[in-house]
């Protein structure tokens, strides 16, 4: 079967900047008589300097002023995840007081926000910053930190070297956290969460296809013909740009006698741009991986990262299914091998195969069950908030079983179906294994009548499911089920302003996070069905803007030429 998929199609490439958008500005500090950045969000482009040496204060590009702090105060030589940890403090405190003007002057009666010091952060333009440096700063530059919502200065000290000793206070200790990370595989995540205490990780523009630091979705149409487009709903002037010139470009054929098991959206390069990952499996049983990069306007042409053939032992992929997220911590999706084996001695093992940036290497068995599990559904997000991806599985809860009847009737032949589902956890380790499913929550229907879509709602950094819930009247219910620390979720029930009934069988959700500011926002594609002379209206896109208190619903767009029987939104 061919699938032709290209770099954007005009028709799907709808700009949202025609309609009302919520701002992404997110929470704001206070204004000041300085730099007077109060953008907590993105980082400012500027910071004032006083420089000892010289007496006066000069104006240095922000990002040129953390990476020189980095060079300046961090040794190259230490873990990423201690690194990483390191560049955000940097760039958080510097950016804090951008914002926050303690009054410092010079002796001209220029302002500055920061000393060249150890009083501030020690910067010396001389010290050339190592490639190591710069990729961690490059890594978590969209990121920031909030205690109890509020955007604070991460100050941070040399401290004791080993992890564990010592008082944080509240402060990151630079020895404590390198051994943190070399001894405890720690992730920057948890290093920031270790030192800072109960912090929200904040990562704006989730899912973005495009670059642009905010998030996209992907349209995947199959034709009549076995043909196939890919479309980019998205906010990117260039990428629309592209879209409206472009013509369509062959990315991929999968063969006539091939199956597709599986298409998701992940950034397996850590360019920062989510890509296409498609699992197909031949005639000859061999199955691949098959990735599709983006290129800021689209994608690229498919090219095979993996192959079961390649595999050292025998490889069965009858019943593979695909999931993908970083479970490594190394800013690369990694994917997921889901193989059920049925019969009287099931088993359900997930293997993992991790990106490299160029390829998927081969696969390790990370959890094995004595259970057949393929009446359950898989998702993958960080729900622990440790940096590291987890195993979501959305597993049905069968009533209790009906005991045989007394009267010598036969009993039923048909097995009771199921009232609920259990949303379990399999959280990834530090060793790279996935713990037992645990049960996290319990939800009030049955994994058929339930649609979920995994991102940020609540912006503190661990991923919820945003979910629609089929109500008994056919109607769609919307909630977030949101992981909390204590390896659990609450069901919240998020009302949509204003409100407009959807119809539980006549949609299908996506996730990103379009505004930029840190929380992802749902969107809903509604099946428009036939005219009245029965042909296609194509379908409906509603975006659904999360705040804390809710959904904020803006109508898109209507794209005639999406066809619902056969398209899937990544």
């Amino acid at each position: 079967m061919k699938y032709r998929l290209v770099r954007a199609v005009a028709a799907t490439a709808i700009a949202l900047g025609a309609l009302a958008v919520p701002s992404g500005a997110g929470p704001t500090l206070a204004g000041s008589t300085c730099t007077g950045w109060t953008n907590t969000l993105v980082p400012p482009t500027t910071i004032r300097v006083y420089r000892s040496a010289l007496g006066r204060t000069v104006t240095v590009p922000f990002r040129s002023y953390v990476e020189t702090v980095m060079a300046s105060e961090w040794g190259a030589s230490n873990p990423p995840a201690a690194l990483q940890a390191g560049a955000l403090a940097i760039k958080q405190y510097g950016w804090y007081y951008a914002g926050v003007w303690r009054g410092g002057r010079d002796s001209a009666g220029r302002c500055f926000d920061v000393r060249d010091s150890s009083s501030d952060q020690v910067y010396r333009p001389s010290k050339r910053p190592a490639a190591a440096l710069l990729a961690a700063v490059a890594a978590t530059w969209p990121l920031s930190v909030r205690r109890s919502g509020t955007f604070f200065p991460t100050s941070y000290r040399s401290g004791p070297g080993t992890c564990g000793a010592g008082s944080p206070n509240g402060r990151l200790y630079q020895r404590q956290a390198a051994d943190c990370a070399r001894r405890l595989g720690e992730t920057a995540e948890q290093i920031l969460r270790r030192f800072y205490g109960t912090i929200e990780w904040v990562w704006p523009g989730v899912n973005d296809m495009t670059g642009d630091g905010r998030g996209d979705v992907a349209t995947v149409q199959a034709a009549a013909d076995g043909s196939g487009t890919a479309g980019l709903l998205t906010t990117d002037k260039a990428a629309l740009a592209a879209a409206s010139v472009n013509a369509t470009t062959v990315l991929d054929v999968i063969p006539p006698d091939a199956t597709l098991l599986g298409r998701v959206a992940a950034d397996v390069d850590g360019d920062g741009r989510r890509d296409l990952v498609s699992l197909v499996r031949g005639a000859d049983g061999v199955a691949v991986l098959r990735v599709m990069l983006a290129t800021g306007t689209g994608f690229a042409p498919a090219a095979t990262w993996w192959s079961s053939a390649r595999e050292p032992q025998p490889f069965d992929t009858t019943t593979l299914r695909l999931v993908a997220g970083d479970f490594d911590a190394d800013r690369r999706a990694d994917v997921a091998l889901i193989r059920v084996t049925p019969g009287d001695a099931p088993r359900t093992d997930v293997l993992v195969a991790t990106s490299n940036g160029r390829s998927f290497g081969p696969t390790r068995v990370v959890l094995s069950v004595a259970e057949d599990l393929s009446t359950s559904r898989f998702l993958v997000g960080d729900t622990t908030g440790d940096g590291r991806a987890d195993l979501v599985i959305l597993r049905p809860i069968s009533p209790q079983v009906v005991p045989p009847p007394t009267d010598g009737s036969a009993p039923s032949a048909v097995p009771p179906a199921p009232t609920g589902t259990a949303i379990q956890v399999a959280v990834m380790s530090t060793r790279m294994k996935l713990g037992a499913p645990v049960t996290w929550m319990n939800a009030p229907v049955p994994p058929d009548a339930l649609k979920a879509v995994v991102g940020d709602a609540t912006r503190d950094g661990r991923d919820d499911l945003i979910v629609a819930e089929r109500q008994a009247d056919g109607s769609a219910l919307l909630a977030v089920y949101r992981s909390v620390a204590n390896a659990s979720m609450s069901r919240v029930v998020y009302p949509a302003t204003p409100n407009l009934p959807l119809a539980f069988d006549a949609i299908r959700l996506a996730t990103a996070d379009f505004t930029g500011d840190g929380m992802a926002d749902l969107i809903v594609f509604r099946n428009l069905g036939p005219a009245a002379d029965g042909t296609p209206q194509g379908v409906e896109i509603q975006r659904y803007w999360t705040t804390p208190n809710g959904f904020t619903r803006d109508a898109w767009g209507t794209d005639p030429t999406l066809d619902w029987a056969t398209f899937d939104p990544l």
